[in-house]
């Protein structure tokens, strides 16, 4: 999950480019929404300087131009954590690799995810800082309404993550 060790300075060309931020998920199936509902409010508190925010909806390969080119990113979006409804946890480098290849029931944008970083790993295009920011689903039925615990995490989500691109942007 978190990584304990103190982060690495980037160096002053990595700073020059936008991280990357992937939300993943659907709308239109409640908790699944949460990746997409939190990009949203990145992109209204973010510098757009320091990030470049992208819809990936349920994830597939015409991603890949884009994780190609970062040498940072943050993708965030609703999984399973075997947590409580609202968990939130952050996963960063090799832990984020670990823990899209373990073996758990997953969505369909977390097989998108994982198959897109085998291909980067593959390809060795794969972001030198990359994290992911999962958010525990309490229900992904038709609906465009977050369950209460999953909407009452997203301010939580929303400060993790700005603590990670503050801690990666050295501000």
């Amino acid at each position: 999950m978190d990584t304990t060790s103190p982060a690495t300075p980037a160096a002053a060309s990595e700073l020059l480019l936008p991280t990357l931020i992937l939300g993943c998920g659907n709308l239109l199936f409640s908790d699944d929404g949460a990746g997409l509902q939190l990009l949203n409010r990145l992109a209204v508190e973010c510098d757009p300087a320091q990030a470049r925010f992208v819809n990936a909806g349920a994830v597939n390969f015409d991603m890949f131009s884009h994780v190609e080119s970062a040498t940072a990113m943050l993708v965030v979006g609703a999984a399973n954590l075997r947590e409580a409804p609202g968990a939130v946890a952050i996963f960063e480098g090799p832990d984020m690799d670990a823990f899209l290849s373990g073996f758990r029931r997953r969505a369909a944008h977390e097989l998108g995810l994982a198959n897109l970083m085998d291909v980067a790993r593959l390809l060795r295009r794969l972001p030198p800082r990359r994290a992911l920011l999962a958010i525990q689903p309490g229900r992904i039925e038709r609906s465009n309404a977050l369950s209460a615990p999953v909407d009452a995490a997203l301010p939580l989500a929303l400060q993790r993550a700005k603590e990670l691109l503050r801690r990666w942007h050295g501000i």
